[in-house]
């Protein structure tokens, strides 16, 4: 992995846990990307899955 690749995945994360911005993620992965987390046993596929995996890691909205 280059280190350009590496940054935009550090900063992406970076957004997705300081802004909730799931879309980060989602742009710097393929339409038909596998993604998963130690913390959920399965596979989740293509960006409504990444979606799924990124909310689960941002955690609840914060309540107003």
């Amino acid at each position: 992995m280059s280190k350009e690749v590496a940054d935009r995945f550090v900063e992406a994360l970076r957004r997705l846990e300081e802004d909730r911005d799931v879309e980060a993620l989602v742009e710097i992965h393929t339409d038909d990307c596998d993604v998963g987390n130690v913390a959920v046993p399965r596979t989740f596929s293509g960006h409504g899955g990444l979606r799924d995996v990124a909310r689960r890691r941002a955690g609840p909205e914060p309540k107003s």
